[in-house]
């Protein structure tokens, strides 16, 4: 069972370290979609369509980075949790 415990944290490392790339890749994403809008924003014709489509770009990534963070800050603390009560419940039993 124990085995199954470290099973279990490694996935949990592995999908950290998945979701950090994850947001990585989102913040770059919003950085260069900033950059744009600036361009869009300080030119003489500036283009209503493309700067709503723009904003929306980085506030859709940014909404998605707030939840990837705080699905990890409830998930992951629960799931140790339940890891440790589940070895705990089978070392009283066994």
């Amino acid at each position: 069972m124990i085995e199954y415990a470290f099973y279990i944290v490694y996935m949990l490392g592995i999908f950290g370290v998945t979701t950090s790339l994850i947001i990585q890749n989102k913040e770059g994403k919003i950085k260069t979609a900033q950059d744009e809008l600036d361009e869009l924003l300080e030119s003489d014709q500036p283009l209503e369509e493309k700067i709503k489509q723009t904003e929306k770009t980085i506030n859709e990534n940014k909404t998605l980075i707030t939840r990837i963070e705080r699905t990890g800050r409830i998930g992951y603390p629960v799931i140790l949790g339940l890891i440790v009560l589940a070895i705990w419940i089978l070392y009283k039993q066994g």
